[in-house]
């Protein structure tokens, strides 16, 4: 994530300003410098805020959000802040705003994030906790980690450095998200203490069961279920010796059943014959009845055997009186249809001039319907032609009034004109006030220049006489390897003679100086060749140095003159040019730069004042005049437009005029008004109407007439032949029922015939209750018949002895069934006792099994093993180890390789978890401190290294983090020149290239070593920012 624009608008100190900070990006380091109070930090708070609606010290300083907006707003006006910023090739804008409610009470927030590039822009989100969850999922980072690696605020810098164990491990788990670590160790105890929590019901089970059992007076569970076995043995062989006697008992029983069964339905038999035989008696005596019925019934089924004929018979004379009277008024209808016929022919005469008047009246109706719509276009174009002739007059005068309005438009454009030539020209001074600007500017360099300069060289002189102590050194120290190698070559060679005259033979002359005899040679101290030549080596390495000494003592006096002669020739060139300056500007030659930019500071505010008002009344005219010459632009172009309207006018009102004149030739003499015509053309269709009607309904009722009398005729006729055929008929039925009637001797004419047909609804009844009669003969003669065969050699014995011998057999069978059924729910409920004590006790060899298992997996994962670390700690271990290699690098070089970071493992103190423990190694002194023992520079140096260190392990292991850029919030005023001095050089040539540093200080020595500046400017409160580039 790299930050490119921040705008502020009513958000602290600021109203209305724009952070560019694109304009940094070819700088590795950049400085935010202003007063205390100015607004430094509430750059960070806007960015902060933006991205997640807090700032980068809520909740530790006090600095709310909603504390931020701008004391200056006004109460209506909306307090915004807006981010844009570029991520992994992308660029996003978010956009927060804030303003108060109607209540003034609480504040109401909106919120937008959007993806500007690549283009179109798209709205990703415009909810407060959707943007907070998008903001985090893109840059990788939540508010609270964006505080402590992108943003470090003032105050808080060593927060992670001085955190105890727990505190760090609290904040590396958010930074690598190791929380799955831990819920891997609560999943396993959550495990382990379901299964004790299983193990513990299981016993509790067994424990239940074998206090249900008190005659047994055992403790565990092996030895009660030895002696259920035992009782489940007895209780089997018991419950069989009982089943096997009611197993006798229900085969008696079941015999005596069967046999009482059957002389029951002997009795029952018996009385069923008395029944039958009774009944026999009874159906006897009805036979005479049963004969007479039969034979009205055969009466009945003849005469219902008549019925179809009869009722044809009946139907065909009624169908013949009423035919006879529909054919006597046929004959009335058709005698008054030739009548109306006759009367209708008589109208001809008048039908055909109707016909005639009707034909002429609609060619009228025509003519005036076709001359009709050029009365109305006529009066359109009347209205047409009046309203054309008052628009003419209105542009006309419109045409007018923009004329006038052009001429004191003009006059005033050239009014303003005037006011603008006589301005004042303070070019000239603008052009002195910067010349003088640049030449301070360059004083105040030289000035620097020259105190550096000055600085070097009494450095230089410094290790000059530094370099002339050493060499003095250097040449003691070679004097007395000098006088060390003469006595060791002294005591050598001494050592050389003794050896050759030990070697000379007797009258044999000496090698060296040929004589015959050498006096005794002295046998004090010796050394040996190995011992002189490490002397001789120590003094030509001693020489060697001396020799180099020399040459840098050499090199460095010659530098030395050079730099004295360079800074007398700056000093003189530089207070030459002071004097200039200051005698130019009236001053006295003693003067110092700082009474010269006094009265700089005095002109410049004086002339800015006046090149800001003059600026100002420049704008405000120019303003005025471009809206003038606007204004005339504007006129001029409605004048011509308003010309044009008028000439167009005046042709549409010339062709509106032709075409009236026209129209006017159109029109019927007879007829002044399209009322007049509209009035005659309505009376005429009026008649047209009567007349058509009248001729219509004369054809119609003619042709309805017409039509009558054909059907009266045809109806006549059919009415004909339907009486010769009806006649037909009934002399058919009269003949077949004659010949019926003749065949019986129950009936001699049609009157009884009728009597019998008027019955005939009895015959069901009666043939009903004679065919029950047969049937209930045959089933009693049937049913006696068998009974009789069943009881035939049969012995029928006493219902009540039999019944009292059952009874006697079922007591004695319930008794044995309660004594079998108490035996067996006994064995039931101790074998399912016997059953859950035994898997229980399984279950529990399971459970142990399993919870020791997982208590061998638990307890070093949870830090219960041997170094006390849970799992996630030591996870969080290998990550911390990768921060402190990475800020160890950058402590080693910011402190000449002197710090080192060390983590140590052992327990801090009670309470917290052995590891992440942080101290600090000495390497001169071999001393390893706490960081709470550190000075204030050692401790910003080493926050420094480790929040860098922090920040490039985060990037490493979380492929979405790219962090871009850097922005560190005070410290740096902890730090001496030297230390002050590495810092700068490492962020500017190892952070500065692979993202964008910030800086915020008021400290002096960082604003004259980083050229690159976002200086704020506070006046009255209220901030505005400027570059210096």
């Amino acid at each position: 994530m790299k930050p490119l624009k921040l705008t502020l608008k009513n958000f602290g100190p600021y109203l209305d300003e724009e952070i560019d900070f694109t304009r940094f990006e070819a700088s590795p380091l950049f400085l935010i410098n202003g007063k205390t109070g100015s607004g430094k930090t509430t750059i960070f708070d806007a960015m902060t805020y933006a991205l997640y609606g807090t700032t980068s010290a809520a909740g530790k300083t006090g600095r709310d959000a909603k504390e931020m907006r701008s004391k200056f707003a006004d109460a209506k006006a909306q307090t915004k802040v807006s981010l844009t910023f570029s991520h992994q090739g992308k660029v996003y804008q978010v956009e927060r705003s804030m303003k108060e409610k109607k209540t003034a009470t609480t504040l109401d927030t909106k919120v937008e994030l959007s993806l500007i590039e690549p283009k179109p822009a798209k709205l990703l989100a415009a909810k407060t906790r959707e943007v907070e969850r998008q903001v985090t999922a893109l840059i990788g980072l939540d508010a609270k980690q964006f505080s402590q690696v992108i943003v470090l605020p003032q105050g808080e810098f060593d927060n992670f450095l001085k955190a105890d164990a727990n505190q760090k491990e609290a904040l590396l788990e958010h930074f690598f998200d190791t929380a799955i670590y831990k819920r891997l160790e609560e999943k396993l105890l959550a495990q382990s203490k379901e299964l004790e929590a299983q193990l513990e019901s299981s016993n509790q089970l067994i424990n239940n069961q074998l206090a249900a059992y008190p005659e047994y007076e055992v403790k565990t569970a092996p030895e009660w279920l030895a002696k259920v076995t035992e009782t489940l043995a007895a209780l089997e062989e018991s419950s069989q010796q009982e089943a096997s006697v009611i197993t006798g008992l229900e085969d008696k029983q079941t015999k005596l059943n069967q046999q009482l069964g059957f002389q029951e339905q002997l009795h029952a038999q018996l009385e069923a014959k008395e029944t039958l035989v009774k009944r026999q008696t009874e159906l006897a005596a009805k036979q005479a009845e049963f004969e007479a019925n039969k034979t009205r019934l055969d009466q009945l089924t003849w005469a219902k055997d008549q019925l179809s004929n009869w009722q044809l018979f009946q139907q065909n004379q009624r169908e013949l009186v009423a035919l006879k009277e529909r054919h006597q008024k046929e004959e009335l209808t058709q005698g008054d249809l030739q009548a109306q016929l006759a009367a209708l022919d008589q109208q001809a005469p008048a039908v055909a001039k109707n016909t005639a008047d009707l034909q002429a009246l609609r060619q009228k109706v025509s003519y005036l319907k076709e001359i009709e719509p050029h009365y109305e276009a006529y009066v359109n174009k009347q209205s047409q032609q009046l309203a054309l002739k008052q628009n003419l007059t209105g542009k006309q005068a419109h045409h007018t009034d923009l004329q006038a309005d052009l001429k004191a438009a003009q006059t005033t454009e050239q009014a303003l004109r005037q006011q603008i030539s006589n301005l004042p020209d303070l070019k000239q001074l603008q052009e002195e006030f910067y010349r003088t600007e640049r030449q301070l500017a360059n004083l105040t360099q030289e000035r620097t220049s020259l105190t550096k300069l000055y600085q070097a060289y009494l450095d230089a002189q410094a290790k000059l006489t530094r370099t002339k102590e050493a060499l003095a050194d250097k040449k003691a120290k070679l004097a007395v390897a000098k006088e060390k190698f003469t006595t060791l070559d002294q005591e050598y060679t001494s050592l050389q003679i003794v050896r050759l005259t030990q070697k000379l033979q007797p009258g044999q002359p000496c090698p060296v100086c040929g004589a015959l005899d050498h006096p005794l040679v002295s046998q004090g101290q010796v050394a040996d060749l190995a011992k002189v030549k490490q002397v001789e080596g120590d003094l030509e390495q001693a020489q060697a140095n001396l020799t180099s000494l020399q040459s840098d003592y050499n090199q460095l006096e010659g530098r030395l003159k050079v730099q004295k002669q360079t800074h007398l020739a700056a000093q003189a060139d530089y207070q030459a040019e002071l004097k200039q300056v200051l005698a130019n500007h009236g001053l006295q030659a003693g003067g110092e730069l700082k009474q010269l930019a006094n009265q700089f500071q005095v002109q410049k505010q004086h002339l800015e004042s006046s090149l800001k008002a003059a600026s100002a009344r420049e704008v405000e005219l120019k303003a005025k005049q471009a809206d003038s010459q606007q204004k005339i632009d504007q006129l001029n172009l409605k004048l011509e437009q308003a010309q044009a309207a008028v000439t167009q006018a005046q042709q549409d009102f010339q062709a509106v005029n032709d075409e009236l004149i026209g129209l006017k030739a159109k029109l019927a003499p007879d007829y002044q008004t399209k009322d007049q015509v509209l009035s005659e053309r309505q009376k005429l269709e009026l008649r047209c109407a009567q007349l058509d009607q009248e001729l219509t309904n004369f054809e119609r009722n003619k042709n309805q007439v017409k039509e009558a009398l054909l059907t009266t005729k045809t109806n006549l006729s059919n009415l004909e032949e339907n009486l010769v055929k009806t006649q037909t008929q009934i002399a058919n039925y009269q003949t077949s029922l004659e010949a019926a009637i003749a065949q019986v001797n129950f009936v001699s004419n049609f009157d009884d015939l009728g009597y019998l047909l008027s019955h005939a609804a009895e015959s069901e009844a009666l043939k009903a209750q004679v065919t029950a009669y047969q049937n209930e003969v045959k089933l009693v003669t049937e049913q006696l018949a068998a009974i009789e065969q069943q009881l035939a050699g049969v012995t029928v014995l006493d219902l009540g002895e039999l019944r009292d011998k059952l009874g006697a057999v079922k007591q004695d069978l319930q008794v044995k069934r309660v004594a079998l059924e108490e035996v067996t729910r006994k064995k039931e409920r101790l074998h399912d006792s016997y059953v859950q004590v035994k898997r229980e006790v399984g279950k529990n060899e399971t459970l142990l099994a399993k919870l020791d298992r997982l208590n061998q997996l638990t307890a070093p994962i949870s830090g219960k093993g041997v170094g006390k670390i849970d799992l996630q700690r030591f996870v969080l271990q290998q990550y911390f180890q990768k921060i402190l290699g990475n800020a160890n690098v950058i402590l080693q070089t910011l402190s000449q390789d002197r710090y080192l970071f060390q983590m140590t493992t052992t327990q801090a103190k009670s309470g917290t978890k052995a590891g992440l423990v942080l101290d600090v190694v000495d390497k001169i002194s071999g001393e390893r401190r706490r960081t709470q023992t550190l000075s204030g520079g050692e401790s910003f140096v080493a926050s420094l290294s480790l929040a860098l260190g922090l920040a490039e392990t985060i990037q490493a292991e979380n492929g979405g983090v790219r962090i871009e850029a850097l922005f560190i919030d005070e410290g740096f005023g902890s730090l001496d020149t030297d230390y002050l001095a590495r810092a700068l050089d490492y962020l500017q040539t190892k952070e500065g290239d692979s993202r964008m540093v910030g800086i915020i200080s008021h400290v002096r020595e960082l604003q004259e070593s980083i050229p690159d500046r976002l200086e704020i400017n506070n006046r009255n409160g209220k901030s505005t920012v400027s570059y210096h580039l």
